[in-house]
């Protein structure tokens, strides 16, 4: 009885440090990765780890999958929408509109649909860059690639946490 007591306090400190350990261990992975590739604007692969990377697997990988599809909607409708209206003052409308909503609805949109918010931040994000003079499809495809790219390392963060986590406590609970 002690010990299941004595385990039971102390799982969740073996889960955060393995918790800290992986987060640390993908970031230097998924930066090591973007460099290899010279992937353009690739800190957006360590921003989406950082962003998606969760206590649990589940929530973990929701927050991935909503990332991943409101980057891939939001980019696609946004270069759609430049293809067709490419002037300076849609560009500049389009970056104020939708980083409005992306900013002021921002806490309800995060608590309640990650997936909307994400789309609005890259919806913000590639006017933003196109006004610049960048080529809109190329800041979508990099936004996208680099997005997925800390999704997958976001997976593989929470999933080696679950593994050695559940391998220590096994371990600890057998030697007592």
């Amino acid at each position: 009885m002690f010990f299941r007591v004595t385990l039971r306090k102390y799982k969740h400190k073996i889960h955060l440090q393995w918790s800290v350990f992986y987060a640390l261990l993908t970031m230097c992975l998924a930066l090591t990765t973007v460099e290899f590739f010279q992937m353009k604007n690739g800190y957006w692969a360590g921003m989406t780890l950082l962003f998606c990377l969760r206590n649990n697997y589940k929530d973990t990988f929701s927050r991935v999958q909503a990332r991943v599809l409101g980057t891939l909607m939001g980019s696609i409708l946004a270069a759609t929408l430049i293809d067709y209206w490419h002037t300076p003052l849609f560009l500049v409308c389009g970056f104020i509109l939708s980083g409005y909503i992306a900013f002021t609805f921002s806490y309800s949109l995060i608590s309640k649909s990650y997936f909307v918010f994400t789309f609005f931040v890259t919806l913000m994000v590639v006017f933003m860059l196109s006004s610049l003079g960048i080529s809109q499809t190329g800041v979508a495809t990099h936004r996208l690639e680099a997005t997925a790219l800390g999704g997958a390392f976001a997976l593989f963060a929470i999933l080696m946490t679950r593994l050695f986590t559940r391998r220590q406590i096994v371990r600890n609970s057998s030697s007592g």
